[in-house]
C-alpha cells in the first residue's frame, strides 16, 4: 500500500475566461527535476485549471519527517509552455526575444510573480536563467521554480498540503472598431454602437472610401472576454417627421460579433496600441 501525498498546486487563471480555469498552458518539467521525481516517486498531473505534484511513499509513520529530510532541501523546474499560440492575442502578455516569464515561490506569496497578475517586471534575460535550468526547451514561455523547503514556514503538516500556487493572467485590453457594411443599404439614418443601454463608449469614424463601410470605434480600451457580461447592439435613429415627434430608434443587430482574437493589429505609430476590428455586414 502506498501513502500518496500531495504537495503542491500550481492554479493557472486568466480573466480573459469566463470561468477562469481554462488552460492554455503545459508543464514539462526539466531533465534534472524529472529525474528527482522519478527516483523520490513524485508525479506531475494536471487537472482543470493547472498542475499538482503528487509524492508517493511506503513510509507510513512519519511521512513528513522523511520528506523533509530527503526531499525537501531540492528544487522543481518546470518549462512553462505555450499550448494555443492565440493566448498572447487576448492576454496581457508580451513574449519578448531573448526574454523569458520567471515563477517562483521564494516571495511568500501565494502568487509566484511578482504582481497580482503576471507583468513585465517578472521577465528575466535567458541567459540569466539558462544555468539553472540546463538544456533549453522549444517553445518555452516561462521557467517555474519551486523550492521545496518553501512549502511550509517553520514545520510542516498534512492538513496544510497541499500548497495552493497561483498563476494569474490578466486579459487584453484593445480599441475596438465596428466596420458595419451597408450591403443591402438599409442605413438611412445615424446609428450608433450600445453596450447594454449606454451609447457613450463609441463614436462615429466616418465612411472610409467606401459609403456603404460604417467604422464606429470605442473611445477607450475595452476588456476582451470570451464571454463578456455586456450586450453589444447596433441600432439606427430614425428621423423626426415633425418638430415636436421625439427620436425613434431600430435595432439593426440585437447582439454584434465580439473580436476575433485570431487578429489583432498593433498601431507601433501609435505607441504600441492594440485593435480589434469587426467587420459587421448589415
Amino acid at each position: 500500500m502506498v501513502f500518496a501525498l500531495k504537495l503542491f498546486r500550481i492554479n493557472i487563471y486568466n480573466s480573459y475566461y469566463s470561468n477562469q480555469v481554462d488552460n492554455n498552458f503545459h508543464l514539462v518539467a526539466d531533465e534534472t527535476t524529472q529525474q528527482l521525481m522519478d527516483y523520490h516517486r513524485m508525479r506531475l498531473n494536471e487537472y482543470e485549471g493547472g498542475y499538482e505534484i503528487i509524492w508517493l511513499t511506503n513510509k507510513f509513520d512519519e511521512p513528513l519527517q522523511v520528506f523533509q529530510d530527503k526531499i525537501a532541501s531540492s528544487t522543481l523546474t518546470f518549462y512553462f509552455i505555450l499550448r494555443n499560440p492565440y493566448t498572447i492575442n487576448f492576454s496581457l502578455l508580451k513574449p519578448e526575444q531573448g526574454y523569458i516569464y520567471y515563477f517562483s515561490n521564494t516571495n511568500n506569496s501565494d502568487n509566484l510573480h511578482k504582481k497580482a497578475y503576471v507583468a513585465e517586471e517578472d521577465k528575466v534575460p535567458f541567459s540569466t536563467s539558462i544555468h539553472s535550468i540546463g538544456k533549453p526547451f522549444p517553445n518555452a514561455f516561462g521557467i517555474i521554480h519551486v523550492q521545496l523547503a518553501n512549502l511550509w514556514e517553520k514545520k510542516p503538516s498534512i492538513e496544510k498540503f497541499p500548497v495552493q500556487y497561483n498563476i494569474k493572467i490578466k486579459a487584453r485590453e484593445t480599441i475596438w472598431r465596428y466596420h458595419i457594411i451597408d450591403v443591402q443599404e438599409r442605413i438611412k439614418s445615424p446609428m450608433k454602437v450600445v453596450i447594454d443601454e449606454d451609447d457613450s463608449y463609441f463614436i462615429y469614424k466616418g465612411t472610409p472610401e467606401n459609403k456603404h463601410i460604417h467604422v464606429y470605434e470605442s473611445k477607450k480600451a475595452l476588456t476582451l472576454s470570451d464571454k463578456p457580461s455586456q450586450k453589444f447592439s447596433l441600432r439606427m435613429i430614425s428621423k423626426k417627421t415633425t418638430k415636436k415627434a421625439a427620436n425613434t430608434e431600430e435595432t439593426l443587430l440585437e447582439r454584434l460579433p465580439l473580436p476575433d482574437t485570431h487578429l489583432l493589429e498593433n498601431n507601433v505609430e501609435k505607441g504600441g496600441i492594440f485593435y480589434s476590428n469587426i467587420v459587421v455586414y448589415v
